[in-house]
């Protein structure tokens, strides 16, 4: 399959569990990073952190910037990332260890990491990749708490 328009662009990434929030493609909701927007000239290549935006390269057609795209988020290790786990690491090591376990039980692979949040207050985040999202969604009703989804 040749992919030649932006809707086909979104379609092979919801098609591949590419996460709805890492790239502007389509009808994704980016919150920062890069997407593509259509001008009265072409289309845009773009950068957003924080509100501000940033034009990175021009194109003159769709086509053109699909696969300038396609090249950038093919594989995108970010991208295919879902977070499955958000949990304090000070209180929760029991949900953590079972988070993992059962993820273990289940041969996806994962990757977790530690992050700062609050003054004293650490969480443990866990990431699944690709469609394996979709064999543990009952995780991440019971372990990624809906404040943060």
């Amino acid at each position: 399959m040749q992919i030649t328009t932006i809707q086909q662009l979104d379609d092979w990434m919801t098609t591949n569990c590419y996460n709805e929030y890492t790239f502007g493609v389509g009808n994704r909701k980016l919150v920062e990073g890069n997407g593509i927007k259509k001008t009265n000239d072409g289309f845009i290549w773009y950068y957003t952190e924080r509100g501000q935006e940033q034009d990175l390269q021009y194109f003159e057609t769709e086509q053109q910037i699909v696969e300038f795209a396609f090249k950038k988020i093919n594989g995108c290790i970010t991208a295919l990332s879902h977070m499955v786990g958000f949990i304090k690491d000070t209180e929760d090591k029991f949900e953590e260890n079972a988070l993992l376990a059962e993820l273990e039980k289940r041969n996806i692979k994962f990757s977790k990491d530690q992050i700062p949040y609050k003054v004293s207050d650490t969480r443990i985040r866990v990431f699944v990749f690709g469609c394996d999202i979709n064999q543990c969604l009952d995780l991440k009703e019971t372990y990624y708490p809906k404040a943060f989804r």
